[in-house]
């Protein structure tokens, strides 16, 4: 793992890791693929071994703001040369998306208790709406992304207390990030970009919320509004939520 590069000036960074799968099962030109995507990302990104797939690699960004992921330096056309030696990620149950982002995300003036806060009320929004970030994420809780630690936030956050280890659906494990866990693998950019620009915006949307009793959830339509409010900033958001919920919308007006 080589030492951290940071792209883009700001308050925090962000980081991804995507799974892909040789389609025909046969790992033989993993070496060659990955240094082709490598020469395209230079020195963005590296790539990784990963024991959870059968025939694929593990592509990891160095961490980015989020307007560096929008920026014509970060060169997105790896995704087609993916698709292009039959590299797949939706289309496989083993790849997934997880999104990095700094603990220093977190860090508030007034202190530490402001911090614990904030990554309380983070986490809490997460798990508070399940249905409707599975529905986003493009899949369901899974082995390697649970929602076992709904209703013990305290202790997840004081404590690093997890109870399935690091697969929970928001991981503290890390020493100098917060992990995302939940989203399928994708070689769709708009995608992609909607999984950070989520991990982004619920940052910033829970940033100075007031805490509320662990049984009463965040509300869901008041982020959706607020990302609608900032829509420039997460375009890629507002067209998968629209995806994503569009045939109950249909459903609503029949």
């Amino acid at each position: 793992k080589p030492k951290a590069v940071f792209f883009g000036s700001g308050k925090y960074h962000l980081g991804f890791e995507l799974e892909v799968e040789e389609t025909d099962g046969d790992d033989s030109d993993n070496n060659y693929t990955a240094s082709l995507i490598e020469s395209k990302l230079r020195n963005r990104a590296y790539m990784k071994y990963d024991g959870s797939l059968d025939a694929g690699f593990e592509i990891v960004t160095h961490p980015h703001t989020l307007e560096e992921y929008k920026s014509p330096d970060f060169d997105w056309s790896f995704l087609s040369t993916l698709v292009s030696h039959n590299y797949v990620s939706w289309n496989n149950n083993n790849c997934g998306f997880h999104v990095h982002i700094s603990r220093k995300a977190f860090d508030a003036p007034s202190g530490y208790q402001a911090e614990v806060s904030h990554k309380m009320r983070f986490t809490k929004f997460i798990y508070d709406n399940q249905y409707q970030v599975e529905r986003i994420a493009g899949r369901k809780a899974n082995d390697y992304a649970s929602f076992s630690d709904k209703g013990k936030i305290l202790n997840k956050v004081l404590h690093n207390d997890q109870r399935n280890g690091r697969y929970e659906v928001v991981n503290v494990y890390n020493t100098h990030t917060y992990e995302i866990r939940i989203f399928k693998g994708s070689l769709r950019k708009e995608r992609l970009m909607s999984n950070i620009e989520f991990v982004h915006a619920v940052c910033e949307y829970t940033r100075n919320m007031k805490v509320v009793a662990k049984h009463t959830p965040f509300a869901w339509s008041r982020f959706v509004k607020f990302v609608t409010d900032n829509d420039t900033r997460y375009p890629n958001l507002m067209l998968i939520i629209d995806e994503a919920f569009a045939s109950e919308r249909i459903r609503s007006e029949v």
